[in-house]
């Protein structure tokens, strides 16, 4: 009799061992992020497109003309390929910073540091996110914050990459941030990379978002 308990026992350890499994291995490919393979199928890819486009349409509505156009841009540039090396990261910050510069605030200092190792590779949608994250980053200081340089750098140390927006703009009062937000959508990027996220800000001393990933 307790030998027909132990093995009903490990039957269902083992079944529930195989679930978890299965649901994280689901997980990941809802997220589409296979972190340094650069390995993906065309029905992959298009299952990552498909993401792409329904987050885009469930947003709330962007009522401001530079983030609109700032958002077709990137949408277009993630959904371009489905693998995407840090030197693309890279291009697309610059591109953003490009936009900014000439569209919004000419006389803004924007700086860029990331580092020289293009092995890093990024999927298409987890690409969609950083550029979200940035672009609201970036609008913010720009817009609200009325900073007079804005910094942008990563770095990937250890396994670990780390994109840093640093602004010197008027910062804030941290609290909760409303729906809707620039950086409520920042911290529902985050999430959705399974990263952590830090925020540093004081009224009148500018404002440092980090965004930490295990790669």
């Amino acid at each position: 009799m307790e030998v027909v308990i132990y093995i009903c026992f490990g039957l269902i350890i083992g079944f529930i061992i195989s679930w978890m499994g299965e649901e994280w291995e689901a997980h990941q490919r809802q997220l589409g992020i296979h972190r340094g393979t650069g390995s993906y199928s065309s029905a992959h890819w298009k299952h990552q497109w498909e993401i792409i486009q329904a987050e885009n349409k469930s947003s709330l509505p962007i009522t401001d003309p530079y983030k609109q156009e700032m958002n077709l841009m990137y949408v277009e540039w993630a959904s371009a390929k489905p693998v995407h090396l840090l030197s693309d990261l890279e291009d697309y910050t610059k591109r953003l910073q490009a936009f900014c510069r000439d569209k919004i605030d000419t006389d803004l200092d924007y700086k860029i540091n990331f580092p020289e190792q293009g092995e890093l590779r990024f999927s298409a949608l987890e690409v969609w996110y950083y550029l979200r994250i940035l672009t609201e980053c970036l609008h913010n200081a720009v817009i609200h914050a009325q900073a007079d340089f804005v910094f942008v750098i990563a770095t990937w140390e250890e396994n670990v990459f780390t994109l840093i927006i640093h602004d010197n703009g008027t910062g804030f009062q941290q609290e909760a941030f409303p729906d809707g937000s620039g950086l409520d959508m920042v911290q529902r990027a985050v999430i959705k990379l399974d990263a952590s996220l830090e925020i540093s800000s004081i009224t009148g001393n500018g404002t440092v978002v980090r965004v930490i990933n295990s790669v």
